[in-house]
């Protein structure tokens, strides 16, 4: 049959033993032509300091740019204000507070702030600044151009100093980008999502196999990582294949020697996870069959009957 699982040292192996080969994967995830034994063998993966935040939002056009931003009350002097969550090198989560303001027609000034007891030399209650740039916006309220001045995040409890974050706002215009991932347009401030690609350390936590033969490792802290590719050989002549026993098969000069490659390319098929191998037999026919044979049965049972009868009246004339 077609079942597969996985052996106590993480390999895995069909219904005989077998080791399933495959194409293994690369630190960040991506397919190689390495072919090898398909294992689990990353049941912890380290945490990861974020290295890019990019936002999604909208800052409202009319927005009074006399406002004066105060650090030390950037809630009641900024338009607008946003947080988000970011990892340091430990792998621990701290929440940065972005704070816009508008300083002149269609330009925008943007803070990042810690909290300050996460920060070192930082004060508790307090927010501190660790990275700040600018934004431009033409007549049409498109980004044209961005700026990031200062980006230098110095997290406390064992992190590696001076992390540095880069917020991106989008392809803007200047650079041959659309400018619409963050606009100001005549409408209320809002953001619409924060993309970040720090996270913490993980365990596994399970196992996927897709259509493309892809076996996917599923961690506790939300990251899925590509861990090998199941391959498929191909034969020119499948049916001259030479049957070793049980469904094992070999090339035989017949059947050409096999290309391999990844399933669903070049006519290989699929990879079906979790389902069961259908059955090769015909129920209905099958059920034809046995009421057949019943029938059968029941007809010579009734002439095995009849010639013990008939015997038993023989017996009786002779005896007479």
């Amino acid at each position: 049959n077609g079942s597969m699982h996985f052996d106590k040292e993480g390999r895995l192996i069909n219904a005989d033993g077998y080791r399933v080969q495959g194409f293994r994967t690369d630190e960040d995830g991506k397919v190689t032509s390495k072919l090898g034994d398909i294992s689990v063998d990353r049941t912890v993966i380290d945490a990861k300091r974020t290295h890019k935040v990019d936002l999604f939002m909208n800052l409202d056009l009319r927005a009074d740019q006399a406002l004066q931003f105060n650090a030390e009350n950037p809630e009641m002097t900024s338009h607008y204000a946003t947080g988000v969550t970011v990892y340091d090198s430990a792998g621990t989560a701290h929440v940065v507070t972005l704070f816009f303001n508008k300083v002149d027609n269609g330009k925008w000034v943007w803070r990042a702030m810690a909290k300050g007891e996460d920060v070192v030399d930082g004060k508790k209650d307090t927010l501190v600044e660790q990275a700040n740039g600018t934004l431009t916006f033409d007549t049409d309220g498109k980004l044209m151009e961005q700026t990031v001045d200062k980006s230098e995040f110095n997290f406390s409890k064992g992190a590696l100093p001076n992390q540095n974050i880069t917020f991106h706002f989008g392809d803007d215009k200047s650079k041959g980008g659309t400018g619409i991932q963050v606009t100001q347009y005549g409408t209320g401030s809002e953001i619409y999502k924060a993309l970040q690609d720090g996270y913490t350390a993980g365990t596994l936590a399970g196992l996927s196999f897709s259509d493309d033969g892809m076996l996917t490792a599923i961690y506790t802290n939300g990251q899925n990582i590509n861990l090998a590719q199941a391959a498929i050989g191909k034969f020119e002549n499948p049916e001259g294949l030479f049957k070793v026993g049980q469904n094992r098969y070999r090339e035989s000069r017949l059947s050409g020697q096999p290309t391999l490659g990844a399933p669903q390319t070049g006519g290989r098929g699929s990879i079906s996870s979790k389902t069961i191998e259908s059955s090769t037999t015909d129920i209905a026919n099958e059920f034809i069959n046995l009421i057949t044979a019943q029938r059968n049965f029941q007809a010579n049972s009734r002439v095995i009957s009849v010639a013990d009868d008939m015997m038993h009246e023989v017996l009786n004339i002779k005896r007479q």
